[in-house]
């Protein structure tokens, strides 16, 4: 299926044509179409394989570059931010694969190959809803979000999109260290069956446009499964235990909750200067 999308940030400010697709693991753009766009791209710390349904490399095989996050438009009043993998690709620019798929569950009328919608998570993140209460604007530009108008000053607390982004480096990050001369945990694959498979796939797609992971090098490796949800959903779970055994332990005394709320006993007011 075909829809038809806006770069707002790049020149010229026209329409194109991009490909939705459950197949790809991931987003991706010709290379030549996002230099002709201008769009900025950056290089990839860690490269990694691409390949068609049918196990041929695409291009030089191996995803070295996406581009910076852009703004996209869909439908006139459907905007996000999003990054593309280069591939080359002239006979398909654009191609929303499934994380995009993931992210914004649209309703898609496959019978007349046409998008007639999005999903309720959608409102306010990615398209703007007026709802008779206070508009906030803010510097960090989030979208109209539907919350009472007594609320309305707390709209960044229920910005999904900002939720989604990794706090900055501080200088209280923790640090791990593991125990010299420690033997590295190398971890077995467990069998996934077909629709963890499949979401094994959309899990690893996702974090890798959002961040959260990449690619790794590390000679060390964690074991991932799912445990299944009361609701029949699938919850991934990583195996750390090989690291932890292996890992330093520090062993700072925790602060007593108790002696702490005796302390704020009978306070009405609190400040943080």
């Amino acid at each position: 299926m075909f829809v038809f999308v806006e770069f707002n940030e790049c020149s010229p400010h026209s329409q194109h044509k991009a490909l939705v697709d459950s197949g790809p693991a991931g987003n991706f753009i010709d290379r030549t179409f996002a230099f002709s766009l201008g769009i900025p791209i950056v290089s990839l710390d860690v490269h990694f394989p691409v390949h068609a349904l049918d196990s041929r490399p695409l291009g030089s095989g191996l995803i070295r570059e996406a581009t910076a996050p852009i703004s996209m438009v869909m439908q006139g009043s459907h905007e996000e931010r999003i990054s593309f993998f280069l591939i080359d690709s002239p006979a398909f620019p654009v191609v929303l694969g499934i994380p995009w798929l993931a992210d914004h569950d649209p309703n898609i009328w496959w019978q007349q190959r046409a998008l007639k919608g999005w999903s309720r998570g959608c409102s306010g993140r990615c398209v703007g809803v007026s709802i008779g209460a206070t508009l906030v604007e803010s510097p960090d530009q989030v979208s109209t979000v539907h919350i009472p108008s007594e609320y309305a000053d707390l709209a960044l607390a229920f910005c999904k999109k900002r939720a989604t982004l990794l706090p900055p480096h501080r200088r209280g990050d923790c640090v791990i260290n593991l125990l010299v001369d420690a033997a590295l945990p190398r971890s077995h694959a467990y069998p996934l069956s077909q629709g963890e498979t499949a979401a094994m796939e959309t899990y690893v797609a996702e974090s890798l446009g959002q961040g959260y992971i990449r690619p790794s090098t590390s000679p060390a490796s964690s074991s991932f499964f799912f445990v299944k949800k009361r609701d029949g959903g699938l919850r991934p779970c990583i195996d750390y235990r090989g690291i932890n055994q292996i890992t330093v332990r520090y062993s700072y005394p925790l602060p007593l909750i108790a002696s702490a709320i005796e302390s704020i006993h009978g306070a009405r007011f609190f400040t943080k200067l």
